[in-house]
């Protein structure tokens, strides 16, 4: 047998109705070595057999069983960290959003092919967690929620980050926009929080580097979200779909004591925020704005223009170039070509007057 073994110490969980695929399917896994769990021929059989294996390393599954879609299985396998795949005659169109990056095998399928397509899932620990691709890897411990998360809320989640690059000026929220129905974790980047009145002029009320994520308001059940979201700074990160993230947290009180933890710190900085655009001079709020961006770019020297900042201030252009130019000639930044750069940080806090806070929630635990 040329599969044989490649599986050894696996079990595999198989869930098809159709009685010869089922069989077949079995026979493929168990020549490779793996032991197999089930088949399961209904819903029903599937959710009871993953909520009593504790040690299921992977699963194959059938998207349709006796006439009903099976994606409550599939919920049931991400909830407990157990990847799988889709072994079904019906087309991508069928699958819901969130499973469109699980693989998809068209029946009639090669034997041949299963051991070889299960091998590329992580052998799972005894301690029966995934080991997380490198990307999602640096996002649990770089992103400052993700970091303060427990063994077990990480297991929940991380079969279900989705590593992806976020170029400058891509949409991660949206009043709704179905398509932005993710929450955002960032490992690098930042994101402008803006809110759009009648006229559809927008001012800047937050911002969101590694210490936050975006979609927050889903957690809390506001279907309709009023701020945008859009990448600042480009960067990277993870996202998870806000349907699935709300399901873990309504299950796990210590995840969504975590998220609101974080949704709670982001209210603070819009309330901050309208305290300076109330109060403050335009040369206080410009210097408190870079450092904000500063702190979540990880970097003094900040990929802005002057007609950025002052889009998300709310003002002129030629206001924002006027303290900017003060700024400078105090020796706090350097002003360069869509560029600026911060040279003395402390004396930049004192030329914003006292409306800069140091973000004292800047930490994972």
């Amino acid at each position: 047998m040329a599969n044989g073994g490649l599986l050894s110490g696996r079990r595999v969980l198989v869930v098809e109705d159709e009685w010869p695929s089922a069989t077949e399917l079995a026979m493929a896994v168990e020549e490779a070595g793996a032991v197999v769990v089930g088949p399961a021929p209904s819903i029903d059989t599937a959710l009871v057999l993953i909520s009593k294996e504790d040690g299921l390393d992977s699963a194959i599954m059938d998207i349709n069983l006796r006439g009903e879609m099976a994606f409550a299985v599939a919920d049931a396998l991400t909830l407990k960290g157990v990847p799988f795949v889709f072994a079904t005659g019906y087309g991508p169109a069928c699958i819901p959003p969130q499973y469109h990056r699980i693989p998809r095998w068209e029946k009639p399928i090669d034997a041949a092919n299963i051991a070889r397509g299960l091998m590329n899932f992580p052998l799972r620990t005894a301690a029966g967690r995934q080991d997380p691709s490198p990307d999602v890897a640096e996002a649990f411990d770089r992103n400052f929620v993700l970091a303060s998360l427990s063994a077990a809320d990480r297991r929940l989640l991380v079969n279900a980050l989705e590593p992806i690059d976020l170029p400058a000026r891509v949409v991660l929220e949206a009043p709704a926009n179905r398509q932005t129905r993710y929450c955002y974790f960032l490992s690098s980047g930042v994101a402008s929080a803006t809110i759009t009145d009648v006229k559809r002029e927008s001012i800047e009320i937050g911002m969101i580097g590694r210490e936050g994520y975006t979609g927050s308001s889903a957690i809390i059940g506001q279907e309709r979200p009023a701020r945008r979201a859009v990448m600042q700074v480009p960067g990277k990160g993870v996202r998870i779909s806000q349907d699935l993230i709300v399901r873990h947290a309504d299950s796990s009180p210590t995840l969504m004591r975590a998220l609101a933890r974080s949704a709670s710190a982001f209210a603070e900085q819009i309330a901050r925020t309208a305290l300076a655009t109330a109060r403050y001079r335009l040369e206080q709020r410009v210097a408190r704005w870079v450092l904000m961006l500063a702190d979540r770019a990880d970097s003094e020297t900040l990929p802005v223009t002057h007609e950025t900042i002052g889009l998300m201030l709310g003002v002129r252009r030629a206001g924002v170039t006027n303290a900017l130019h003060e700024l400078s000639s105090r020796g706090c930044i350097a002003s360069e070509r869509r560029t600026i750069r911060v040279i003395d940080r402390e004396a930049l806090k004192l030329a914003s007057g006292g409306c800069y806070d140091e973000p004292a929630h800047f930490s994972p635990r």
